[in-house]
Formats: structure tokens, C-alpha cells, sequence
């Protein structure tokens, strides 16, 4: 339970811009219809319905976006975001279009469509880019998501806001937690595509994540500067085991990641599964199913068992994939 007097701090959907710009697009683009199919279903006769809707709102929608940023760096974010959704939907569409000519055409299309603005010369280097594995594009993202509402809190908080410090200090450890229990499984061996511009990159490990105490008193922030990029990246929090969103039942490999996104009883919860998929067994999936109230129990030091610091070794098996079902 929410401890009385913490609820203003848990985070809601409005605090996280990332996770707004990412439920816009899916709605606009129909990603969550398409997705509300079952990989065993065929599809084939519906993906040319489908793909007019979307091929009807691609260009304006994204054009609409990228004219209503004005900082560069938003800019670059939303090229990025708009590239791992056109995976996304190439991905969905490889698996549930089973007659191959026709899922080869309609993937063939959306590429072609997507490369006349996602170029260099069209929209500001903007390239197109769907190069990479699912899981390596999903920490990827997870990553970028997690810099943008960073820089979205320390934006707010140029004039102090204790409210908004304690939710950004929440937001902190909860992503920071997630981030050092997945590396600590070993399931990546190579952290260096982790480096998407110089202010988010992973080359440091945990130096990314602020250490910040709010304090109510001085009406500031008070920053704890780490001493060296090796320091020991621990976990800041201690949680409960994750809660799942309302009554659902355990996770299927079909349904759509961020069907919650739209309709949540959990703000946390709801507010934070915008932008990631969910990975069985994964620290970075899991961590979305819990309750805000996790926030609020006291800290503690958790030393992972594995080395001090982010444990690269590798697994013989990745983890397989499974999505958030309603």
C-alpha cells in the first residue's frame, strides 16, 4: 500500500513524455490492432485493409511530430522511436502474414514507405534504421525512453518542485533497479550499442542514473556525484515481487505490450509499460507489473550476487520474449 502522504509522488503518464509520445503513435498508427492478433492467426487477407489505414496516416502523423519539435534533440528521439516501431510492425507482420509473397509485398512497402521520409536529405538525417535484434532494440529503447524522461524532470526542476524531485528520484531507482538485475544476468555480453548520443549512453554503467535526495527543507535537489565510472553499481531499492496489472493472468506470447498503456487501474504501473515489451524471466520486463506503492518502502542496498559491477558474460540462450496479455 501507498504509505499516507506518498501518493502525490507516484508517478502518472503525464510525467513521462516518452511513454505519451509512444501511446500517441501506436493509436495513430493502428500498431495496436495489428498486434491484437495472435502470431498463430493468418492474417493474409486483412493486411491490405490494415496497411491503407496505416500508409494513410504515416507520412502526415510523423511530419506533424517532427514539425512540432523544435529541439534537435527531441527530434533525433522521435526519428529513433518512429524506426523501432516500423520494425515493429515489419516484425509483426513477418509472423502473422502467412502467405509469404503477400507478407513479403507488404513489408517491402512499408520499408519503401518509410525510407522516402526516414533519409538523410528528407528530414534532417533522420536515416532509416531497422537493423538489430528484438531484444538488443528493446533495451535500446528502454534506454532512450529512460534519457528522455530524464531530461524531462531535470527540465521541471530548474525551479525546485519537491513533488516533482521525489517522483524523479522514484523514477531513478525503479529504472536504475531494473537496469542492473538485467545486466547482472549476463544475457548481454556487449553493452556498446548502448551509446545513442553523449548525454545517453551505458559506457559509464550506472554513472547514468543521477543520485538525488530531495531535500524539503534547503527547497533543492542535492546531487551525490559518483566518484569514477567503475563505481560499484548496485541496486538503490529493494521490491516486492511484481504485481500483476488488475486480475490478469501470467503473460502469453501473443498480445500486445502496451495494450496497458491506454487503460490502467495502476498509475505506476500503467504509466511506465509505455514503451517496453515484456520479457519472461526478464528484471526489465517484470519490473512494469508493480504496484507505486513499492516506491515508498524504506531503501536498501542490495548487492547483487554476482561481481561489482554490470556482468557481462554471456548466456547460451537468450530469454525468450512474452507480452503483457489483457
Amino acid at each position: 500500500m501507498v504509505q499516507p502522504g506518498q501518493s502525490q509522488y507516484i508517478i502518472t503518464e503525464k510525467d513521462l513524455p516518452a511513454k505519451i509520445f509512444d501511446a500517441e503513435l501506436i493509436k495513430e498508427l493502428y500498431i495496436e490492432e495489428l498486434d491484437n492478433v495472435l502470431d498463430t492467426e493468418d492474417f493474409s487477407d486483412k493486411i491490405e485493409a490494415w496497411y491503407n489505414k496505416y500508409n494513410s496516416n504515416f507520412y502526415t502523423y510523423y511530419m506533424q511530430k517532427w514539425n512540432e519539435y523544435k529541439n534537435s534533440d527531441i527530434r533525433d528521439k522521435r526519428c529513433r522511436d518512429v524506426n523501432y516501431w516500423v520494425k515493429y510492425v515489419i516484425d509483426k507482420i513477418s509472423k502473422i502474414v502467412k502467405n509469404e509473397s503477400t507478407a513479403s509485398k507488404f513489408v517491402n512497402n512499408i520499408k519503401e514507405r518509410a525510407s522516402l521520409i526516414l533519409n538523410k536529405q528528407i528530414v534532417f538525417s533522420c536515416p532509416l534504421d531497422i537493423s538489430g535484434t528484438m531484444l538488443l532494440r528493446e533495451i535500446k529503447k528502454n534506454l532512450d525512453n529512460f534519457c528522455e524522461n530524464r531530461d524531462s524532470f531535470e527540465k521541471k526542476l530548474e525551479n525546485y518542485n519537491h513533488i516533482e524531485c521525489e517522483k524523479y528520484k522514484n523514477y531513478i531507482k525503479m529504472t536504475k533497479n531494473s537496469f542492473i538485475t538485467y545486466f547482472s544476468s549476463g544475457v548481454i555480453e556487449d553493452r556498446n550499442y548502448l551509446n545513442i548520443n553523449s548525454k545517453c549512453n551505458f559506457d559509464k554503467g550506472c554513472a547514468i542514473f543521477p543520485q538525488i535526495q530531495c531535500d524539503l527543507d534547503r527547497n533543492q535537489i542535492i546531487r551525490e556525484e559518483q566518484s569514477s565510472e567503475s563505481e560499484r553499481c548496485v541496486s538503490s531499492i529493494k521490491y516486492r515481487e511484481p504485481l500483476s496489472l488488475g486480475s490478469e493472468s501470467e503473460t502469453t506470447d501473443n498480445s500486445f505490450p502496451l495494450k496497458k498503456i491506454l487503460s490502467v487501474s495502476t498509475p505506476v504501473a500503467g504509466a511506465l509499460a509505455a514503451s517496453l515489451v515484456l520479457y519472461k524471466l526478464s528484471p526489465i520486463g517484470s519490473w512494469l507489473h508493480r504496484d507505486g506503492s513499492s516506491f515508498h518502502q524504506s531503501e536498501t542496498q542490495d548487492f547483487l550476487a554476482s561481481a561489482d559491477h554490470l556482468n557481462t558474460s554471456p548466456l547460451s540462450a537468450t530469454y525468450p520474449i512474452s507480452y503483457q496479455s489483457t
